[in-house]
């Protein structure tokens, strides 16, 4: 995106927060200005778009410096100084694309919700101690984006299940497997959209094909976009005030069933080597319609 940017001749100043402790950053009542190791600086002044881009710190950031009692202090702080000056960019319409409180607003549920008129959603329920008595298979997905800050856990992928057999002591979001062998990830910048699918089928892959990312075998290919589609597309985004999402389905012949939309999904993968999803992107950031209010 940057090497993308200077071909434009566009200045693109990128804030490494896992590097955090090789940057300047200075906020006061009229102005912040952010220095990176380089020399070069950024300025409140000077800034004309601010893209979001997942900023998060590592079980390997420079915090892991500071003494272990002052290290989750150190991160958080780290946090809310990031999230203040994108909130500082949207006071001024500069932050642009990409909302950093989308995925608290809109989570899975209210997403499945608002899809529901509009495609196949599974079946699904979210519990408490709750006691299923089914016996028939599900699946058990997670409602986190955070990863599982443990040695044992990392990530709740998509597992099938007996309902019967949950511990009903924790929290569960079990879903109807949809039927379909293949699975879609279409990318949506500002109205335009792009849709992907792997090249193998689920049956090959498995239920969630993000235990096979690395894998050589997993290879995306562009797919065609049904009409019906493009347009529930376009109507879900709009009604969930989103300039950019990766939306997920399993497609099963002509029906595409809804799974989420993550509103800062990940893309670069699909777009060697014509990077027209990066070109999509920037030139979204740098209009001004895509400013967040």
């Amino acid at each position: 995106m940057c090497k993308l940017a200077g071909e434009r001749g566009v200045d693109v100043f990128r804030f490494n927060t896992d590097l955090f402790l090789s940057y300047s950053l200075r906020i006061t009542a009229d102005d912040f200005t952010i220095t990176d190791p380089t020399g070069r600086t950024v300025s409140e002044a000077t800034l004309t778009a601010c893209y979001w881009r997942k900023p998060f710190i590592s079980g390997d950031d420079p915090s892991a410096t500071f003494p272990t009692a002052e290290q989750t202090w150190v991160r958080e702080h780290l946090r809310v100084l990031v999230r203040e000056i994108a909130n500082l960019a949207r006071s001024t319409s500069r932050l642009r694309l990409v909302d950093p409180h989308a995925e608290r607003r809109l989570g899975k549920l209210v997403q499945m919700r608002l899809a529901k008129p509009l495609f196949s959603v599974p079946t699904w329920d979210v519990v408490l101690n709750h006691h299923f008595t089914s016996a028939a298979q599900r699946v058990v997905k997670t409602l986190s984006p955070e990863l599982i800050d443990t040695e044992r856990l990392g990530f709740l992928f998509t597992t099938p299940i007996i309902p019967a057999e949950l511990d009903p002591r924790y929290p569960w979001f079990v879903q109807n497997l949809a039927p379909g062998q293949k699975d879609a990830t279409l990318v949506f910048v500002f109205g335009q959209m792009r849709a992907f699918s792997p090249t193998r089928t689920r049956d090959k892959l498995g239920i969630d094909w993000r235990v096979r990312i690395g894998d050589s075998d997993l290879q995306w290919e562009e797919i065609a976009i049904p009409d019906a589609i493009s347009e529930a597309v376009s109507l879900f985004m709009h009604r969930a005030n989103l300039h950019y999402g990766r939306l997920d389905f399993i497609v099963d012949d002509d029906i595409w069933h809804f799974l989420e939309v993550n509103p800062n999904g990940q893309f670069g993968w699909l777009d060697a080597p014509d990077f027209r999803l990066h070109n999509l992107i920037l030139t979204a950031v740098l209009d001004t319609r895509t400013a967040l209010l």
